[in-house]
């Protein structure tokens, strides 16, 4: 979403509702005891969509500092 006035907060917040629906999706998987801890940050990382679809034209946004906090924030929510 391009808005007259800058800011992306609609398109952050968007992108993360989506990529929250993502993890939710891959839940079973990505908090089963049964695999390493480090292989489900892997699998979160690089082999699941959760972190692209978060992040997809990121170098678009221009964030400001509150943005940036719930963006980390989501992922320490990962």
């Amino acid at each position: 979403m391009i808005t007259d006035d800058g800011p992306c907060e609609k398109e952050i917040r968007s992108r993360t509702e989506i990529a929250r629906g993502s993890f939710i999706k891959l839940k079973d998987v990505l908090t089963s005891k049964k695999i390493k801890l480090s292989m489900r940050k892997r699998m979160v990382r690089c082999y699941t969509y959760v972190l692209s679809t978060l992040m997809y034209a990121s170098e678009t946004w221009t964030i400001s500092r509150d943005a940036e906090n719930k963006i980390d924030a989501f992922e320490m929510w990962l």
